[in-house]
């Protein structure tokens, strides 16, 4: 039975300050639990329940044992009684000391919880700024670039789509300056690589069903994918008002396919890409990203006055003839004139 009250005389003094705060706390059970034994930083120590706890136990033992002490005794305020009280409650006096280290402890915890939490904020803020700081000096950036005319047939406006810097660098602005989206870079050259082989088909060669499909099919695809990927209205927009939607016949089983051309002359396709090359550039500067270099036999379609001479330049010309006269009449094609294609039905149909 004496174990039974010493049992009773340890757990009883431990239980109740804890069962009192848990019933005035808020929530369901599981929250009720948890906010006792945790420290928030964004409160101040004398709202702490752990606090309060580390406090009232201490004291809530040494009233339990102090009444098993003190049992015989009366109480007497003269030397020789409070020389008694202090040698029969050694004990207790020893528990109760005991709330000085472990308020002193769990101020300790709240302390570095609260220094943690300021670090914390501080870094957020200057990652914050640091991103804010990075995207508008992207911005920035093309504002240094004068605007452009190709060919006299489109006028560069070197103004990055605002979703644009999103795609070259995705990441959350508390996690500061973005690194760089590499994947996107690439797929960016692979389109360029792409257009600049199928437009150097298209040029080189005698016009043939070959050089139909690899502009209409190919470059043409190519130079709207990189539109698309570098976010040039110019080009996805404006020159879709001069261009041509083609409809190949359905084939069985097949989703149907449409293709819009890049303008319907050639100065079109190569004001185009040579716009686009010089925006990439500008964009890779700011990032730092080495763009890799047109192999040189494809160069010219960058810069130059090469492409004007070539045997095909004229090709893109009897495209539109062709189109007319053979697969609209003969292989049962669809074109949409360019007055008639509304932007945004161009854009849905990509």
């Amino acid at each position: 039975m004496e174990y039974f009250y010493l049992f009773l005389h340890v757990v009883l003094p431990v239980l109740l300050p804890i069962t009192l705060f848990f019933l005035l706390g808020v929530g369901n059970f599981r929250s009720r639990l948890t906010g006792l034994f945790s420290l928030h930083s964004d409160e101040s120590l004398i709202r702490q329940k752990l606090f309060w706890i580390s406090l009232s136990v201490p004291v809530a033992l040494f009233v339990s044992f102090g009444i098993v002490c003190w049992k015989g005794y009366q109480l007497d305020l003269s030397s020789s009684g409070i020389s008694t009280f202090l040698t029969i409650s050694t004990f207790p006096l020893a528990l109760l000391s005991a709330a000085i280290p472990l308020g002193v402890v769990v101020a300790s915890f709240h302390s570095t919880q609260q220094t943690a939490e300021q670090i914390r904020q501080a870094s957020l803020k200057n990652n914050l700024e640091a991103y804010y700081l990075h995207r508008t000096e992207f911005f920035k950036h093309f504002e240094r670039h004068e605007r452009v005319n190709y060919l006299d047939v489109l006028v560069g406006q070197f103004e990055p789509h605002p979703l644009l810097y999103v795609n070259c660098s995705p990441g959350s602005p508390e996690e500061g300056v973005p690194k760089r989206n590499d994947a996107y870079f690439r797929d960016i050259d692979a389109s360029f690589s792409s257009a600049a082989m199928f437009m150097d088909i298209v040029f080189r060669r005698e016009y043939s069903d070959f050089v139909f499909d690899a502009y209409l099919a190919n470059a043409c695809v190519s130079i709207h994918a990189i539109s698309h990927l570098l976010g040039l209205p110019e080009i996805y927009r404006e020159l879709a008002g001069e261009s041509l939607l083609v409809e190949p016949p359905p084939q069985q089983g097949q989703e149907v396919i449409k293709y819009l051309t890049v303008g319907t002359k050639s100065a079109h396709i190569v004001a185009a890409f040579r716009y686009a090359w010089d925006f990439y550039a500008n964009l890779a500067a700011f990032y730092g990203y080495k763009v890799p270099e047109l192999p040189q036999h494809l160069q010219y379609i960058s810069t130059g006055g090469k492409v004007f001479s070539l045997p095909g330049w004229s090709n893109v010309s009897r495209f539109k003839e062709e189109l007319q006269e053979n697969y609209v009449k003969y292989h049962g094609f669809k074109v949409t004139n360019p007055s008639d294609i509304i932007p945004e039905e161009i854009v849905s149909s990509e």
